[in-house]
């Protein structure tokens, strides 16, 4: 009894011991040596028998807390492997395509951390992106965003996957530079977001506000282990997950408890000690990244859409003057339109309307203070015809106040508007007449009802997938989205009629006009505002939106 006593003091003393050195960056000793050889010689017996690799599990970090037993793996996540989904046979031709790709210069980004940006981490597997949400976790998303601002994840080693649980990186790769962040730890968020599949969440020490650097990224749902241990994402891959499932895997947990020597040696160490780890070669900004081969189908099936004969998307001429009726889940909008504030936009929204476009389509973008936008078609089949077919701007006839109906378009493009319309919750002339965003209506009834549609998901839902599955991707994420049920022409003014022959008697023969007549639509447009402009930019991610912040087909960012 006396001597298991003794042995135990001795374990304590040693853990305590390891919990102070945990993240100090140590020369190697013979003492380190001979325990790398040890290492050594587990990583030989992982290959010859990769069953075992996974028998154990760790918290996400390998920066947990070194006394802390790590729990049992269960057997049947250990040897679960997911196959990949096969490819469609008809988008084949295109899987070797590169990803379309934008790359955003560091010195274009804000100085202050946006509430949505994506990052792309191009590694030795091929590029996945990341897109970070800043209301989840506001200060791993500082962190983030200031680590990829300085260039931290450069020529970085991926030393820790475990398959079906995380991959782990964030140690760099010249211990210099780890040293300079050695106690610069963050402060804690509460988790709002579930270690689901591919969330995004940085690592920690196993005590409050330990994290620091060090990233993972959930490999399976790790939600029902993590979350309540305080590991909160901070983002989600959205492309590139395959790359992320595909880092060597070899070494598995072998160097969780090397973290010290990697800080001490960095690149040098894991190399001579573990060759063939992946790499994160560098991370930058983008606004936006998709697959290319999605991008080719639906560009084929946009094209074939404009080729059909059957569908003319020509835009019928409106009528001078025009109001249509929104039934919308909210409540009822009739929105007037002058076709002398804006002919094409007038002409193209008429068209739209009378083929039932907007019919059931969603508000899916919403912005309290600053705009309401809807446009994208619920189902996506009517997108594609209608999107080749762009309209030619207007010229600035009236501004951009409050009520006001505009339509998207990508900020500061020229001739690209589409389908995509907004109103403005407030008088936005300043932002967005400089923009050649021109209003072609106004909401006359029900603005008190426009002001109710659901903003609670703000500018969440990704343009390029509502583009591509309509309101099934909606429905499924956004279950509470307000959306229109019908909207219909319901008060025209006749069309102009080409003159007749003149058959009238002469001028002298007529009554004079009357000095009471009313004035044309066109008299009676308010004047254009002259209010200072700035420019809007485009939603993407970072995300791509149509009329927003970082948009494709967007309006302004507030």
């Amino acid at each position: 009894m006396n001597r298991l006593a003794v042995v135990l003091v001795v374990a304590i003393g040693l853990g305590a011991v390891a919990g102070v050195y945990w993240f100090r960056a140590n020369r190697l000793t013979a003492a380190d040596i001979a325990e790398i050889a040890e290492a050594q010689k587990r990583v030989e017996a992982i290959d010859s028998d990769t069953a075992a690799q996974s028998d154990e599990l760790d918290t996400p970090s390998t920066e947990s807390t070194p006394t802390e037993a790590p729990p049992v793996r269960p057997a049947a996540e250990s040897n679960e492997q997911q196959a990949a989904p096969a490819e469609p046979a008809a988008a084949a031709k295109d899987a070797d395509l590169p990803p379309v790709i934008t790359v955003i210069p560091n010195e274009s980004m804000p100085a202050n951390t946006p509430e949505k940006f994506t990052v792309l981490f191009k590694t030795t597997k091929g590029p996945f992106a990341v897109e970070v949400t800043r209301e989840w976790a506001p200060n791993g998303a500082d962190r983030l965003y200031e680590l990829v601002m300085k260039k931290f994840f450069t020529d970085m080693r991926v030393f820790r996957v475990v398959d079906g649980f995380v991959v782990q990186f964030g140690i760099p790769g010249d211990p210099n530079e780890s040293v300079k962040w050695m106690d610069s730890n963050i402060p804690d968020d509460p988790v709002k977001q579930k270690n689901a599949e591919g969330t995004f969440t940085f690592a920690a020490g196993g005590m409050p506000n330990t994290r620091s650097t060090q990233v993972f990224i959930n490999l399976g749902d790790n939600s029902g282990q993590l979350d309540h241990r305080g590991f909160a994402p901070v983002g989600k891959v959205v492309y590139g997950m395959d790359a992320v499932k595909s880092f060597n895997s070899k070494y598995g947990d072998a160097i969780t408890n090397l973290q010290d020597r990697i800080m001490g040696m960095g690149n040098v160490f894991l190399d001579q000690q573990f060759p063939g780890l992946d790499t994160i070669k560098q991370a930058v900004f983008v606004e936006t990244i998709e697959d290319a081969a999605a991008v080719e189908a639906r560009k084929r099936a946009e094209r074939q859409a404009a080729d059909d004969p059957a569908k003319t998307l020509a835009s019928e001429t409106a009528p001078d003057a025009f109001k249509v009726r929104f039934d919308c889940s909210m409540g009822t909008i009739v929105v007037e339109c002058n076709r002398a504030w804006a002919p094409n936009g007038a002409d193209r929204f008429y068209t739209l309307v009378k083929n039932g476009f907007y019919n059931d389509a969603k508000f899916f973008r919403v912005v309290p203070n600053f705009i309401a936008q809807f446009g994208l078609p619920a189902d996506p089949k009517l997108h594609g015809s209608w999107l080749v077919s762009r309209i030619p701007d207007d010229p600035k006839n009236i501004s951009n106040t409050e009520g006001t109906v505009v339509f998207a378009k990508p900020a500061n493009v020229t001739n690209a508007r589409s389908t995509q319309i907004f109103i403005n919750l407030k008088d936005n002339s300043a932002e967005l007449d400089g923009q050649s965003f021109t209003p072609f209506g106004r909401v006359v009834e029900g603005m008190d009802v426009v002001k109710k549609i659901n903003s609670s998901y703000g500018e969440t839902p990704e343009q390029r997938r509502v583009r591509r599955e309509g309101n099934e991707y909606l429905n499924a994420n956004f279950p509470d989205l307000d959306g229109i049920k019908t909207a219909v022409i319901v008060e025209e003014s006749p069309k102009e009629e080409p003159p007749a022959a003149d058959t009238s008697p002469s001028p002298s023969e007529t009554a004079p006009a009357s000095s009471d007549a009313a004035p044309t639509a066109a008299e009676t447009a308010p004047p254009p505002a002259e209010a200072a402009q700035q420019p809007a930019q485009e939603t993407q991610p970072a995300t791509s939106q149509e009329i927003a912040q970082p948009p494709a087909d967007a309006a302004p960012a507030p």
